[in-house]
């Protein structure tokens, strides 16, 4: 028997493999950055998912709470209470909108812009009389959109819309719109809009020259 005394193992950490990072920062950080994307996407996915859901029913009604909110300190003409509007949506998504539910009106609004001159801002509408009398009055609601096309400012307290008529109260130049393609073009001034620059518009009332109205059902 030797009387060498026998060698305990060594307690030394063996080396990690070449190559693998191990709970390295940079491992540790690649891990954060992948989750925090993960995140992102799904977070984007699900916002997504919701507005599309809010979207398949893209109409409220004015209540008289927002109507007396919308119309108080001088505020524009802006839609009377029980009035059918679109919710604030892309521009996009409420021209669909708009085009499904005006496609059999007698008259529809083919054009929409905020015009803006030394100062002033106006809102234009060109429409076109699809229907079979000529009408002498017109009653609609339009929505203002930026440039990047996105729901803007239009009136007072922020509201995306406001009323419009035609011809304005007051006013010496009758409204004759021919029956079977007539248009033009309604301008009414605005006092409120900040970025808007795009429209849209409906018409919910038209009045003709027989003394007949047509109302949006």
């Amino acid at each position: 028997m030797s009387d060498e005394p026998q060698r305990q193992p060594s307690l030394v950490p063996s080396q990690a493999k070449p190559g693998y990072p191990g709970n390295s920062p940079a491992r540790m950080l690649l891990v954060a950055v992948a989750t925090l994307v993960v995140g992102l996407i799904a977070g984007y996915f699900i916002g997504r998912f919701s507005l599309e859901q809010q979207w398949r029913q893209p109409t409220t009604h004015v209540t008289r709470d927002s109507y007396e909110e919308a119309s108080r300190d001088d505020a524009d003409p802006t839609p009377a209470a029980g009035t059918l509007v679109m919710k604030a949506m892309p521009l996009e998504r409420t021209r669909m909108a708009v085009r499904e539910r005006t496609a059999a009106d007698p008259v529809v609004a083919i054009v929409g812009a905020i015009g803006r001159n030394d100062g002033e801002v106006e809102l234009h509408v060109q429409v076109e009389n699809r229907g079979t009398c000529e009408v002498t009055k017109i009653e609609g609601v339009a929505y203002g959109f930026d440039a990047q096309r996105r729901p803007a400012k239009l009136n007072r307290h922020g509201e995306n819309y406001v009323a419009f008529v035609a011809p304005l109260p007051g006013s010496h130049e009758p409204l004759k719109l021919a029956p079977g393609g007539g248009k033009t073009l309604i301008s009414e001034k605005l006092r409120y809009v900040e970025n808007a620059s795009l429209a849209l518009a409906q018409v919910d009332r038209i009045t003709c020259a027989d003394g007949s109205v047509w109302n949006r059902p």
